[in-house]
């Protein structure tokens, strides 16, 4: 589906650059998208990165990063399923086939979680164990994660940025139905921007604020960032010695009474960064699974080395040295 949008748009004016991040937007007629490899102006800008890397509108603290684990295997050959399988009790398994050349890949996706917590390693190995002893699997020939964003409402902000914006839009918060609501986001935005009405606009519309139905889970859940914002400055018990961390693996570790993100890569060398995400400062954690610093805060993700992966965050984290 995403593949076939992406050929789809080149041409008649259209451009697909990739391996470009946007940094910054500037207001004017036309905006000024700001980004690594130069910029781009337009009249009209829609904003789709998951989360809305500009602060303007907060949806920093309108939606919540959950990620799930997921595998593809090939399914042996007396064990062929055709259709897509969700489990309904707990833990929450999906599963769905694939065709890759001669054979038939299982797909499964394991239960969310918020990015940034608990153990991702024993995640894979829980969706591995239940994927081969109800499917037969063998081997897992490729694993990944995927993260989606959650409104409070559970419907999705699709609209202006802010109430005041002018031909800035935004789309996010699918809820982990990205494809329906993609299409669903794309016929309102392409609506607005044409100056027609819109029967789903009202419903999806990125401005709302229903502190009635909504307000106790917002407050419930950047309570919990306020808490962890605090807690990550106070707590010891949960920091390594540098020369404790494993090849191959990365921890929050003391030298000197500062707190360093610490990765060693497979050949013992040491990465130092800043522990503090340069979204809005929260202390990442690390991803066993995907190998990743990520954010509990706000969802953004960066590699080993630091480099920002996803946002909202722009900026990598910044270098403490090497060794």
């Amino acid at each position: 589906f995403i593949r076939a949008l992406a050929l789809a748009i080149p041409g008649d004016g259209s451009h697909l650059f990739e391996e470009t991040r946007a940094l910054d937007i500037d207001h004017g007629h036309p905006h000024t998208v700001v980004t690594d490899r130069g910029t781009v102006r337009a009249r009209d800008v829609i904003i789709a990165t998951n989360l809305p890397f500009p602060l303007r509108g907060g949806y920093f603290a309108k939606l919540f990063p959950y990620r799930h684990e997921v595998i593809a295997a090939p399914l042996p050959v007396d064990k062929q399923v055709d259709g897509m399988f969700l489990r309904i009790d707990e833990p929450t398994y999906s599963f769905r086939t694939q065709r890759d050349g001669e054979r038939t890949l299982l797909i499964g996706v394991g239960p969310s979680f918020k990015t940034g917590s608990g153990d991702t390693q024993m995640q894979v190995q829980e969706l591995t164990a239940y994927t081969r002893a109800h499917f037969g699997i063998d081997e897992v020939a490729y694993h990944w994660g995927n993260q989606d964003y959650f409104s409070s409402d559970r419907i999705p902000f699709v609209g202006k940025l802010t109430r005041h914006s002018q031909r800035l839009y935004v789309a996010t918060g699918f809820n982990a139905w990205g494809l329906a609501n993609g299409v669903a986001a794309a016929k309102i935005l392409s609506d607005h921007i044409c100056e027609l009405r819109n029967p789903w606009a009202e419903l999806y519309d990125s401005t709302r604020l229903h502190l009635r139905v909504t307000g106790r889970e917002i407050l419930s859940e950047n309570a919990k960032v306020a808490v962890g914002w605090v807690a990550d400055r106070v707590r010891r018990w949960r920091f390594k010695a540098i020369c404790d961390v494993p090849r191959g693996e990365g921890a929050l570790c003391k030298r000197d009474g500062e707190t360093l993100a610490v990765y060693k890569g497979e050949d013992g060398a040491l990465h130092l960064l800043s522990p503090n995400c340069t979204h809005l400062g929260c202390q990442v954690a690390w991803n066993s699974a995907e190998k990743s610093w990520d954010c509990p805060c706000h969802g953004s993700r960066f590699s080993p080395e630091g480099k920002v992966i996803n946002g909202p965050a722009v900026r990598d984290l910044p270098r403490r040295g090497e060794e």
